[in-house]
């Protein structure tokens, strides 16, 4: 097969779209290089933000004031927050962010090849998402973590499983408020009444769990 043959059935095709090894390959590979050039350049500012609020939590130190010294911006992540980032926090930065970086990645990959799709079109996803996933990578956002808990919202309440659903919208939600987008799934739910009365009770037990890491004056005025 000559240059342009195969140039025609693996690209022109859309065949490769539909290759693990590639959506693989791509996924983690591009994330991968972003975190290492991010590291290079010193542009660790979001990572700072997120392990200072584990280490401001700990220190019951307000989690929202500015803090020039520190870091740039302000913080906007909550006390549930400080407990996700902490196995990354305890590291040094750099080693840190890398693994903040690929557990996320890690993470929404899992969480996508749950689907219930195909495995040709799940590879197609990750193929076309690979970019986006790329440009979040150099930020070192929590976007992916936030997707993933939504995308693990869906999976679990097509399994009917609404218990566990709510568990990874809330956290979604505890993480970054978008996440509450993840409660239109009850429109999916076969069990509308329980999953609408579990909020309440998921929300309660987040805010419980945070509570034995940090007081509750601290949380209070953390919210104010």
């Amino acid at each position: 097969m000559n240059k342009q043959g195969w140039f025609e059935k693996y690209f022109l095709s859309g065949v490769f779209l539909f290759n693990k090894r590639v959506a693989v390959f791509l996924w983690f590979g591009l994330s991968s290089l972003t975190v290492i050039q991010s590291i290079l350049l010193n542009k660790l500012n979001n990572f700072i933000i997120y392990r200072n609020v584990f280490i401001h939590a700990t220190q019951k130190a307000n989690l929202y004031l500015p803090y020039p010294a520190l870091y740039n911006d302000v913080n906007l992540y909550g006390p549930v927050f400080s407990i996700l980032i902490a196995p990354f926090a305890i590291l040094p930065v750099a080693l840190g962010a890398a693994c903040w970086v690929l557990a996320n990645v890690t993470f929404l990959y899992y969480a996508l090849s749950k689907l219930p799709l195909g495995d040709k079109y799940k590879n197609a996803l990750v193929i076309l998402c690979a970019h986006e996933m790329m440009n979040h990578s150099s930020w070192l956002q929590t976007n992916a973590f936030v997707c993933g808990c939504i995308v693990f919202g869906f999976v679990f309440t097509n399994q009917k499983k609404e218990i566990w659903a709510l568990f990874f919208i809330m956290l979604a939600t505890f993480t970054k408020i978008y996440g509450i987008a993840g409660l239109v799934f009850f429109l999916f739910s076969s069990k509308k009444p329980q999953f609408i009365l579990t909020v309440p009770n998921r929300g309660y037990q987040f805010i419980a769990s945070v509570r034995q890491f940090i007081p509750e004056d601290q949380i209070l005025e953390d919210s104010i």
